[in-house]
């Protein structure tokens, strides 16, 4: 839970960078919804404001279906060929899938390995960290 979790990073500046480029950011996790908000709180995440944030609970489904890609399409006002789905393990990969987005992209900080990852997201990172470099190196539509 919140109490345990501990950042890859500097999320709040993270966050902070991705936003400052007007990317419209969500957190979609296996968790609860209230367990999500409180980890974020605790790692310094602001949830108040323009922050998607949807749980197991939040009625929008569970991974690997689509539902909560296709809420924070919806809140947003993008469709899902605009969304780069982050993940740490395939029913992440799997949702974005599922939802038609852009871009699935397995990050190893969590459960997820290397070569399982590799074989369904589009790119592997070590890290979220890692990101924005290849935000940066995407062709512009």
């Amino acid at each position: 839970g919140a109490d345990h979790a501990v950042a890859v990073t500097a999320t709040t500046e993270l966050f902070g960078r991705l936003r400052s480029r007007r990317l419209a950011l969500g957190v979609a996790t296996s968790d609860s919804e209230a367990g999500a908000r409180a980890t974020l709180r605790r790692l310094g995440v602001d949830v108040t404001n323009d922050l998607f944030v949807a749980g197991y609970d939040s009625g929008h489904g569970r991974k690997p279906s689509s539902g909560m890609v296709d809420a924070f399409c919806a809140t947003n006002g993008v469709t899902a060929r605009s969304v780069i789905v982050v993940g740490d393990n395939l029913h992440d990969i799997r949702m974005g899938r599922v939802a038609g987005c852009g871009l699935c992209v397995g990050v190893l900080t969590g459960t997820g390995g290397r070569e399982e990852l590799a074989a369904e997201a589009d790119y592997v990172l070590e890290s979220i960290v890692d990101i924005e470099a290849l935000i940066d190196g995407l062709p512009t539509a």
